[in-house]
């Protein structure tokens, strides 16, 4: 991690300070908004990130002594916000979304006393419980167009 200011071929850049730019490799990682970013555009350390991040809220969501419905509300909330901000910070493949909704599932099964093969549509039925698929996508949706609609250079 890190830059470094004599990336060769490249000319500096200043901030009207005078301080130089760091410039990073080609093999470079950077941290944005709380997501190590790699220069090559891969998104594995983004993906490592959501999925702990996934799996540690359904850990502390099982701390919580609630009711069934009352818990699947709190997931909601709860992976709706962490999805949301991964989202729309980064491109989260439904793979990854479904890695974290299995352990959502398996907990709330456990919970329930359901056994792990029961149908999902009690989970999801009834607008009980919202893939968190559709909720990264939309973020990154959202934080599309709002780029696009932007009338000036600025930042999402």
């Amino acid at each position: 991690m890190g830059g470094r200011a004599d990336v060769e071929g490249l000319d500096p850049l200043f901030l009207p300070s005078g301080e130089q730019l760091p410039r990073l490799h080609a093999g470079g990682s950077y941290k944005h908004m709380g997501i190590q970013r790699r220069m090559n555009g891969d998104t594995a350390a983004a993906a490592t990130a959501f999925l702990n991040r996934g799996k540690a809220a359904v850990a502390r969501l099982g701390q919580l002594s609630l009711p069934v419905r009352a818990r699947v509300r709190a997931g909601n909330i709860v992976m709706g916000g962490m999805c949301g901000y991964y989202g729309s910070a980064s491109a989260v493949s439904r793979a990854e979304c479904e890695t974290v909704e299995a352990v959502w599932r398996a907990h709330l099964a456990r919970f329930a006393g359901r056994a792990r093969g029961s149908p999902r549509c009690d989970v999801y039925g009834d607008n009980r419980r919202e893939h968190i698929y559709s909720v990264t996508a939309s973020s990154l949706l959202h934080s599309v167009f709002k780029i696009v609609r932007d009338a000036l250079d600025t930042a999402a």
